[in-house]
């Protein structure tokens, strides 16, 4: 069994931000060597010893990272005062990595918008905003957005419109996301196609926060761009699939008939072929019972039951597009 691992002390003189980060490494490595403790504490009795003494020094790690003091920073904050949001700030300018810290920022976020900040504190928090835009996805962001929202400067504004052209796609989208969070975001002609762009390229279900897709597409839409995306999918391309994804959610828009026509074989060919079930649901709303119904009727004696559902869903899904709401 390995010597226990020492608690670290803070240093004289250490600033409150860099004796986080110290806590959170350790707590961070504790956690790692459970986990290899935990792996191994069934094959033998040294094993099971070092499991032991592990979790106590991750139990450890755990109480000198979240202290009593912070638990009651954050009672403080949730009672309103003032005093506790420099320890908040403070922790989400660390923006340490390590067992909790997810929830511990998740907290401290949601609570920090019940507060109005000072001009001084607001630009530090536009810091932490930017920098988790580029950070990559955590499963704060939604509240991190909910916070600018109540704290957007025309600073914040122009440096998240910059980012919607970086080239890194998770940031571009994670900026338009904040972005649009703001009141009053007042995009340009040129941000509003970038938007657009944004929306096609991230356009997996699982890249946005529940139905913001969704959302933003409606936010940006336009009959000239809905005529655009149907171009795409007619097309074939590359981008073919992620336009009709796109406009799973989308405004309806006028069809002529060479597009109805081609829409029904992209749709029969999707209940035949199977492949991406995700937009083919959507597209028999669009074209509704007149144009495919015979032919999906016919499906539903089809020898393949996975072709029967498809079709059985296909028609579900036309027949409800046009037929009239309940009592």
């Amino acid at each position: 069994m390995s010597e226990p691992t020492p608690l670290p002390v803070r240093c004289p003189n250490e600033s409150d931000l860099r004796w986080l980060l110290r806590r959170a490494e350790h707590l961070r490595r504790t956690d790692e060597v459970l986990r290899v403790a935990f792996s191994q504490r069934d094959s033998d009795a040294r094993a099971l010893a070092s499991w032991r003494q592990a979790a106590a020094q991750f139990h450890a790690a755990c109480e000198l990272m979240y202290p009593q003091a912070f638990w009651e920073d954050v009672r403080r904050l949730t009672d309103g005062d003032v005093g506790a949001i420099e320890p908040a700030l403070i922790f989400l300018e660390a923006d340490p990595w390590c067992f909790r810290s997810g929830y511990a920022k998740e907290t401290l976020v949601r609570l920090l918008r019940r507060h109005r900040l000072v001009s001084l504190q607001r630009e530090r928090l536009e810091a932490v905003l930017l920098r988790v835009v580029e950070a990559g996805d955590r499963r704060e962001f939604t509240l991190y957005c909910k916070l600018a929202a109540v704290n957007a400067t025309a600073t914040l504004r122009d440096e998240l419109k910059r980012r919607l052209f970086s080239d890194e796609r998770g940031v571009s989208r994670r900026a338009l996301l904040m972005l649009t969070a703001l009141p009053r975001p007042r995009l340009t002609p040129s941000q509003v196609t970038r938007a657009r762009q944004i929306i096609l390229e991230n356009e997996e279900r699982s890249r946005w926060p529940r139905d913001w897709m969704r959302r933003l597409t409606r936010r940006f839409w336009s009959e000239d761009w809905g005529q655009e995306l149907m171009t795409l999918a007619l097309a074939g391309g590359d981008d073919a699939p992620a336009a009709l994804r796109v406009m799973r959610g989308a405004p309806s828009i006028e069809l002529d008939l060479a597009q109805r026509q081609q829409l029904t074989r992209l749709l029969i060919a999707a209940v035949d072929h199977g492949g991406d079930e995700s937009w083919f649901e959507s597209l028999a709303r669009r074209l509704g019972p007149t144009e495919v119904l015979k032919e999906l009727e016919v499906r539903q004696g089809h020898g393949d039951d996975q072709v029967r559902r498809r079709a059985s869903w296909a028609i579900n899904a036309a027949r409800g597009a046009h037929s009239a709401p309940g009592p």
